[in-house]
């Protein structure tokens, strides 16, 4: 824990009430899962000796611990369609308002995805702010997704939320000759993330309008910025962001100062 016991606040937004209401942002420690509370300290091979099951694990428990959990806001069902398929997948949810955007081009990542391999993204309905441009790493519950492991898996990343606010969700998967069949259940985790502090992170939820998530994260349309994902764009928003808030701060004309003291 660092010295510094101010925490790091993670705003999170939503125009979603139902959403809001029924899945908020959480900590992980929420989402431990019932394999873990039932297995015991000790288990004994099958030679007979007795020694310390995986609850022993300081790297898994710190894990949950520290880890933030965006939860699926609904129950959602994907079909991955055979590789001679001309579609990639189908799939259902009851949630009306569900979002699956165009998943990004095989091209951009060919060498990666090969043949068979594609990715589906899931239009999240949060968008998170920080006030510090603090990295995160998002990560898959991997202990929380035994069942569908061989079938999605979850792109890692490391993002800020200073800079940019999305929270779009992307996963891998690999098509093969017959179909297969992944149920994400609701209010179960679908990304981990870890925050490169060392401080507590203090989650605050919050429900705003359509029309306040967009005054609140489409400023950067207003100004002339580099490229997407590039470096030189983040350090131009860093140097936006920071003239914004000292435009909009209470701070003292310096020129007054002076004038003050003579």
């Amino acid at each position: 824990m660092s010295l510094n016991s101010k925490p790091l606040i993670l705003n999170c937004y939503t125009a979603d009430e139902r959403v809001y209401n029924n899945a908020k942002i959480n900590y992980a420690t929420k989402f431990i899962p019932d394999w873990f509370k039932k297995t015991p300290k000790e288990v004994t091979l099958k030679n007979g000796t007795t020694v310390g099951s995986i609850k022993n694990c300081h790297g898994l428990t710190e894990m949950y611990r520290t880890a933030i959990v965006i939860p699926c806001w609904t129950d959602f069902t994907l079909e991955i369609l055979s590789k001679d398929d001309e579609d990639l997948y189908r799939w259902t949810t009851p949630k009306h308002n569900f979002q699956v955007p165009p998943h990004h081009p095989e091209e951009q990542y060919q060498k990666f995805a090969g043949k068979d391999g594609t990715s589906i993204k899931l239009g999240s309905p949060w968008k998170f702010q920080c006030d510090e441009a603090v990295n995160f790493v998002w990560h898959q519950p991997t202990w929380n997704m035994r069942d569908i492991l061989d079938k999605l898996t979850l792109l890692p990343a490391t993002v800020d939320y200073y800079t940019q606010h999305a929270t779009e969700i992307n996963y891998f998967l690999v098509r093969r000759d017959f179909e297969r069949k992944v149920v994400l259940k609701g209010l179960e985790p679908l990304v981990m993330l870890q925050a490169m502090d060392a401080r507590r992170v203090k989650i605050k939820n919050h429900l705003a309008t359509e029309a306040e998530m967009s005054e609140r994260f489409s400023w950067k349309l207003d100004f002339n910025l580099p490229s997407t994902s590039s470096r030189s764009r983040k350090l131009k928003i860093i140097e936006l962001q920071k003239r914004i808030e000292y435009l909009n701060s209470d701070e003292d004309c310096p020129v007054e100062k002076r004038n003050e003291t003579n």
